[in-house]
């Protein structure tokens, strides 16, 4: 049996906005399909939380460990959504499929002290994606971080080239059925 996860929405809880997709949406999406042999990671988000995305990225990075795991990117996977994404090892896209980076960004609230960890906070999130896309993207890290100072979108035919898409997936075989129906009425019984 396949089972699919669906990850559709805005990463984790963003001020202001509807809920979206957690970690425990994505464990209850697992759980719910226990006879699974391979999941399909269904991923169109616009990105959000850093930290719930990680959490989700570590969770699927374990499940792939011990089955099979398939990321779709089904339209724009942006954002934190792209290491959810780049963090599954067979990947694979629909025609139209963009994949964005960029540099974490936020919003700082509060005093002196509080605006200052929340510095360094975001500047550990931005090293920590760096790298990791530089891993993943076979980029230097300085030319790397030069693409991420500003929103880089990469579409389906590059992310072929680049091996971004290393995957697909087939479709499931068609039974086709070749037969002689003989009817009675025309044998002439």
């Amino acid at each position: 049996m396949e089972g699919h996860i669906y990850i559709t929405k805005h990463i984790g809880e963003v001020p202001d906005d509807t809920p979206g997709v957690t970690l425990f949406d994505v464990v209850t999406q697992v759980q719910s399909q226990p006879g699974a042999s391979r999941y399909i990671v269904h991923i169109s988000s616009p990105g959000g939380n850093v930290a719930e995305a990680d959490r989700i990225a570590d969770y699927l990075n374990r499940l792939q460990a011990q089955t099979e795991v398939i990321a779709l990117g089904e339209g724009l996977v942006a954002s934190a959504a792209s290491k959810i994404f780049l963090t599954i090892n067979k990947r694979d896209a629909k025609e139209g499929f963009q994949l964005m980076l960029h540099n974490p960004h936020g919003i700082a609230d509060g005093d002196a002290r509080q605006i200052e960890e929340y510095l360094m906070q975001v500047k550990a999130a931005e090293k920590s994606y760096e790298n990791f896309y530089s891993e993943k993207l076979s980029i230097d890290k300085q030319t790397l971080s030069d693409l991420m100072d500003s929103e880089l979108y990469i579409d389906y035919e590059k992310s072929k080239q680049l091996s971004i898409i290393n995957y697909t997936l087939a479709e499931e075989p068609q039974i086709i059925f070749a037969y002689n129906q003989i009817c009675s009425s025309h044998m002439g019984f």
